[in-house]
């Protein structure tokens, strides 16, 4: 059985990941991994962030691992909130939060 950590904390992707590898990868996330530090996100891009995820989690474990970064890019906003969506309303701001500002901000935009 092959192994492979996922780099996130998100159990909808670690399940997706799990149903589309199939039974031959035991898939295992960061969700019980209290001695790794949180991964500064220090990236311009989604590509550099996830590859400061993939290297740090790398460093701690010997199984294969991925990682990615994602988030929303309005063409209205210029790409806005882009890296910084789930912090666009602030940090340890809620989904609730980052909506409501992207809200804002479009209903602000000129058409």
């Amino acid at each position: 059985m092959h192994r492979l950590f996922i780099a996130t904390h998100n159990p909808h992707k670690t399940r997706e990941f799990g149903e589309i590898l199939g039974a031959d990868f035991e898939v295992r996330d960061l969700a019980n991994v209290k001695e790794l530090q949180p991964i500064e996100e220090t990236g311009t891009s989604f590509t550099e962030n996830a590859i400061l995820k993939a290297i740090e989690v790398s460093r701690q474990f010997p199984d294969l691992v991925v990682a990615d970064d994602s988030g929303l890019e309005v063409d209205a906003l210029q790409g806005a909130p882009g890296i910084y969506s789930a912090r666009y309303a602030g940090t340890n701001s809620t989904d609730a939060e980052n909506i409501a500002k992207l809200m804002r901000e479009l209903d602000q935009h000129p058409s």
